[in-house]
């Protein structure tokens, strides 16, 4: 990269290349018009060879400035393409471990876990990654319960509905905690430390869950033991 360039990119610095490409443009037109207008047949005859020189001059600089910004530009767009290629690659990473972290879910223990993550967001979690705002835990699964009763006296698919429920805490968990790890201040996102989540959750969470919440848990299993297990079948 020869120094021209260098200083470009370092005067453009905070440009994207969408906007360096604008100002590309820009300068395009500008000369042109400087050509087309300024110089025209009619205007020249008006002009003396010092103001015709004048203009002439600066509609070559403009078009060496609007090279040396093209030039810029071209790199910028290489740059852009392979952060995003590494951003893509790190989305892809994060949702293949937080897919590892909360499995889909295809029955009564499945969903106990999902709920005991959901409840541990809002008691534990909190602190861990920082502020949680996300899981007013007991009243809402209070509520599910009681939908989930409602719906076992006006049809047969209670089951499917829980898993739907399930499904709805999981895509919330992996959302949150993608947000988290995305902007996590380590390069390798496999490095974020979902697995000393996953120990943090098993050895100290869930003990304290069931504890706190040991009645809710009860009904919980209680009402998946109505609804029979051979009834949570996969949601098509």
């Amino acid at each position: 990269m020869d120094q021209d360039t260098q200083d470009m990119i370092e005067a453009l610095k905070y440009f994207s290349a969408e906007r360096t490409k604008r100002l590309q443009t820009q300068l395009t037109k500008t000369a042109n018009a400087i050509e087309k207008d300024g110089l025209s047949f009619e205007l020249c005859k008006l002009l003396s060879d010092e103001e015709k020189a004048t203009l002439s001059r600066a509609a070559n600089i403009l078009r060496s400035i609007k090279g040396r910004v093209e030039h810029a530009k071209e790199l910028k767009q290489r740059q852009e393409a392979r952060e995003q290629a590494a951003w893509e690659a790190r989305q892809r990473v994060i949702q293949e471990r937080c897919n590892a972290l909360f499995p889909d879910p295809q029955n009564h223990d499945d969903c106990r876990t999902l709920l005991l993550w959901r409840l541990s967001c809002g008691q534990c979690w909190r602190g861990y990654f920082g502020e949680s705002n996300y899981y007013p835990e007991i009243k809402y699964v209070q509520r599910r319960l009681a939908e989930w009763d409602e719906r076992r006296w006006r049809d047969d698919n209670t089951g499917n509905h829980v898993i739907a429920v399930a499904r709805e805490w999981r895509r919330d968990l992996i959302d949150t905690l993608k947000d988290m790890i995305l902007w996590w201040p380590q390069d390798d996102a496999a490095k974020a430390p979902v697995d000393d989540l996953k120990e943090t959750f098993q050895e100290q969470w869930v003990p304290m869950i069931e504890s706190r919440y040991a009645d809710l848990l009860k009904r919980f299993d209680a009402e998946m033991a109505m609804i029979g297990n051979e009834k949570v079948t996969r949601l098509r």
